[in-house]
């Protein structure tokens, strides 16, 4: 099958978007409008990061201050540990290397409240990349990050819940003709549901794919490892 995940021997790190993957988090209500009106772009490639700048005016601190406390109360997901359990098995199973990251698009003010609740509920023994997001624009952090993985040497496996990220993390995989060197995982949700994708005339490519839950998820995963190139 096209898009199937090389036998080349090199490690995988599976990177982790956290909310609305790892966090409860409502869907990205954006991506929804932006699809139902049929206004739908991608920023272009990212090829650096920008340097933070923090909230300034009165508006923009009181706003980012509410963000950090709702952050506080998002509960961890009880799927999630497993679901890396599963991955890390199937990894094994195929005699490949794996690690996993976290790819947070959450800004620098929530990371030590990120890495609290994560360390709670069991992370540390199986996340061993913190890649938290250290610019204004969460969508070019991922993808720039994932560039600098495949620069690395690794095959990048993400795990993500919203469409424009996942679109531009994707795209990094273009330029190894053939070579799958990127696959996403897409969680489904409200704002990336199939009649909404196909309302803004969007195809989605052979390296992104649509998943219900980490179930499905791995499953893919596994036979993309089994599949010949």
């Amino acid at each position: 099958p096209p898009h199937s995940m090389s036998q080349t021997e090199r490690p995988i790190v599976i990177t982790n978007d956290l909310d609305g993957v790892h966090f409860d988090a409502p869907p990205p209500l954006g991506t929804t409008f932006c699809l139902l009106r049929g206004r739908w772009s991608l920023p272009e490639e990212a090829y650096a990061v920008n340097k933070y700048i923090p909230p300034a005016g009165v508006f923009e601190t009181a706003t980012a201050r509410l963000s950090v406390l709702f952050h506080q109360y998002r509960r961890v997901k009880p799927e999630g540990l497993p679901g890396l359990q599963s991955f890390k098995e199937t990894a094994q199973n195929h005699q490949r290397e794996v690690l996993f990251a976290a790819l947070s698009g959450r800004g620098p003010d929530k990371h030590s409240i990120t890495r609290s609740a994560l360390g709670k509920a069991g992370y540390d023994s199986y996340i061993s990349r913190w890649l938290l997001n250290e610019e204004n624009g969460a969508v070019r952090w991922k993808e720039f990050q994932t560039k600098k993985l495949i620069e690395a040497g690794f095959t990048v496996v993400h795990l993500e819940d919203e469409l424009r990220p996942a679109l531009c993390v994707a795209r990094v995989n273009g330029q190894f003709n053939g070579d799958t060197r990127v696959l996403v995982y897409l969680f489904r949700n409200l704002s990336n549901h199939p009649s909404l994708i196909k309302r803004a005339n969007l195809e989605l490519p052979g390296n992104l794919r649509l998943v219900g839950n980490f179930q499905e998820a791995n499953a893919d995963f596994a036979h993309s490892l089994s599949a010949k190139s």
